[in-house]
């Protein structure tokens, strides 16, 4: 394809201030901020929804939360450390930091924070109503909190090995062995443990108040439980889902295309539609809001190349299936992309630099490939629509050690920029 295009674009391009793509998508009650105080950052790699609060992790290792903050489930969130994972609960959090060790703050009237279990092993956490959950990674689980009347929420928990995955509820919770088969305790009301599947084949597994919830390998939910509103008889057909959430009226699940399923009381608890316009690839709800982590537009398969080696940077376009037949430019900058360029409407998260005239004008040409095409009006179910590459030649300059090269592209129709997409960046080392 011609540059015309590309040089055209000086005219919609202007320095300016802007915020990035949000990250997360958020609906439902906002009783507590929940959706207005949601974070803008585009760099968000783990999100978790509480009882009215929520929590997010940062690709960087930082944390942050919203919401309610009536027990410091908020505010008490750590500000230094490195995290991997998140999980809310009812008044209280917890988070895996990304040396195998467990955090927890807010609410600790039965030990949800005193009682955090210490080591360095863990893998996968999960935080119920009033307690806690944390797999190791010899597959044995970890639970603290409250007890329960009876229930036995964290005495009966199993002490076998063989695990890799847990989730919480208010008074029960689950386990999946490695085999796919479900083990369940603690409150057994409604058939939470008698009605658990006893067939295997189980990939992932959800706990809501009193129903649960286990997505097959084959992409189809089971689920069990309570049946108010619908909670199991009114749950999803199909075989085309990737993750299942519950929460205690109402569930949740993710197709493989990123589109969203809601059901249970959904209408009288959210108050507000799902979001229909797809594009997500992670999901938590809360007690009365819902979160969605949305799936970037743009990444790339890797984030160093030796400029000695040599080698190549292979992007995926996936804008979504509304800008089939629309025209995409992959663009790049060595000065990064704060605070970026204004196309359009749309926020650009590149700075105006030689490496970006040169990635303007001259589209299509070393050292970046297909960078300038036409996207397919035929949407593949999962994946990217186009993809582009850089490459770079071994035996390199030495003097380009050192350097941060970033890229992000824009789409286009026949008259202006239609969007814009996340950046990525590349280090060139020696």
């Amino acid at each position: 394809m011609k540059a015309a295009p590309a040089i055209a674009l000086f005219a919609l391009l202007s320095l300016a201030r802007a915020s990035l793509a949000q990250g997360i998508t958020s609906w439902g009650s906002d009783n507590s901020g929940q959706i207005t105080s949601a974070p803008t950052d585009a760099d968000i790699v783990g999100i978790s929804a509480g009882w009215d609060f929520s929590l997010g992790v940062r690709a960087d290792g930082s944390l942050f939360a919203w919401g309610s903050d009536s027990a410091g489930q908020v505010s008490g969130a750590p500000a230094t450390g490195l995290f991997d994972q998140v999980a809310g609960g009812g008044y209280h959090s917890v988070a895996l930091g990304r040396d195998g060790t467990l955090s927890a703050w807010g609410h600790d009237l039965y030990g949800q924070v005193s009682n955090v279990p210490t080591g360095n092993d863990f893998v996968q956490i999960a935080a119920g109503d009033w307690h806690s959950l944390a797999l190791r990674s010899n597959g044995t689980i970890a639970a603290w909190g409250y007890n329960g009347l009876g229930t036995a929420t964290v005495s009966d928990t199993p002490t076998a090995s063989g695990f890799t995955q847990v989730a919480a509820g208010a008074s029960h919770s689950l386990a999946l062995r490695a085999n796919g088969t479900i083990v369940t305790w603690g409150y057994d009301g409604f058939g939470l443990e008698s009605d658990v599947p006893k067939s295997g084949g189980f990939v992932q597994v959800a706990a809501g108040t009193a129903h649960s919830l286990a997505l097959n390998a084959d992409g189809t939910i089971t689920s069990w439980g309570e049946d108010s509103f619908g909670l199991v008889s009114g749950s999803p057909m199909g075989n085309d889902f990737v993750q299942i959430a519950a929460a205690r009226s109402h569930s949740l699940a993710l197709r493989r295309d990123g589109s969203l399923v809601e059901w249970g009381a959904t209408v009288s608890v959210f108050g507000a539609p799902i979001p229909t316009t797809g594009g997500f690839d992670f999901i938590s709800i809360g007690r009365l809001h819902a979160i969605a982590l949305d799936t970037p537009s743009f990444w790339a398969d890797s984030s160093s190349l030796s400029v000695s080696g040599g080698g190549q940077q292979t992007f995926g376009v996936h804008p979504g299936p509304e800008f089939g037949g629309q025209t995409y430019l992959l663009l790049g900058s060595t000065s990064g992309g704060v605070p970026g360029l204004l196309a359009g409407t749309f926020n650009l998260p590149l700075n105006f630099d030689s490496y970006f005239i040169h990635t303007a004008v001259h589209p299509n040409s070393a050292p970046l490939a297909d960078s300038l095409a036409l996207l397919p009006s035929n949407y593949p179910e999962h994946g990217a629509q186009a993809a582009a590459t850089f490459a770079l030649p071994p035996a390199s300059s030495p003097a380009l050690a050192g350097l941060t090269l970033t890229h992000a592209y824009l789409t286009l129709d026949a008259t202006s920029v239609t969007m814009t997409s996340n950046a990525i960046s590349l280090d060139l080392v020696p």
